[in-house]
């Protein structure tokens, strides 16, 4: 029996897979509803979750937050679950989408980083920023 070759691919199909379960865990933790999850390419992004509500015009600050969680809790499981955080494809676009209800939610920039960094301590115990 010739020996099993290896798969460059699934390396990074398993990364993919930890990235995506932390949106879904995260989305199903905050009661926000998804209709499915994918570890399939589809040429922007490794791999992604179809959420099942959509945004309101204008969304509330619990709504905003909601949804920054959201964006950040795939690299968070990632990082969790390999030990490696990647910078490359999806995640960074997470990053930016983060960033970007962030500065919706606090308004300034600098208040908005404050904000994030707050979001991914981890400790609820802190006071809220803005």
């Amino acid at each position: 029996m010739a020996p099993r070759k290896s798969n460059p691919r699934r390396p990074r199909r398993r990364s993919t897979a930890f990235h995506e379960a932390g949106h879904a865990v995260m989305s199903w933790l905050l009661g926000v509803r998804f209709r499915a999850v994918t570890t399939k390419p589809d040429g922007e992004s490794l791999g992604n979750v179809t959420m099942r509500t959509r945004m309101r015009t204008e969304p509330s600050d619990q709504s905003l937050e909601r949804q920054a969680q959201i964006e950040l809790a795939g690299a968070i499981a990632q990082k969790l679950c390999t030990g490696r955080m990647t910078t490359r494809w999806g995640s960074s676009h997470d990053d930016q989408n983060a960033v970007t209800l962030a500065m919706k939610r606090c308004g300034s920039g600098e208040s908005a980083t404050a904000w994030l960094r707050w979001r991914l301590s981890f400790d609820p115990s802190q006071p809220e920023c803005c």
